[in-house]
């Protein structure tokens, strides 16, 4: 999990720093996740929230490092989106409402039926 999720971010920044340093400009995107900024609410995601969080300050770092190059980094972190396996987690946190979502929703992906 957490080679995946932020080792990979880590080593894609590492990868176009130099270059964006080199030309002076460009713009870093990251990926984290409202599970970076506390526990789920059917807890177990520890490994998952830890790595998210790391995103974030990741990103934080990058602003620093980069920010006199004109470089910008930025971080979006999206909610909780309903797909096959979080379907029971969506559905608690969509009664939960703006303690998850500033529109007091979740998100939904569309769930197909298996084949």
């Amino acid at each position: 999990m957490t080679e995946m999720n932020l080792f990979g971010t880590m080593y894609s920044g590492n990868a176009v720093a130099p270059i964006m340093k080199q030309q002076r400009s460009g713009k870093i995107i990251t990926v984290s996740s409202i599970a970076g900024t506390g526990p789920s609410i059917d807890g177990g995601y520890a490994h998952y929230g830890a790595a998210k969080a790391a995103i974030a300050h990741y990103r934080r770092y990058l602003t620093q490092d980069l920010g006199p190059f004109d470089i910008t980094a930025n971080c979006i972190a999206p909610g909780v989106i309903a797909c096959r396996r979080s379907f029971r987690a969506a559905s608690r946190a969509t009664a939960i409402g703006p303690s998850w979502s500033p529109f007091g929703v979740s998100g939904w992906s569309r769930i197909s039926p298996r084949r």
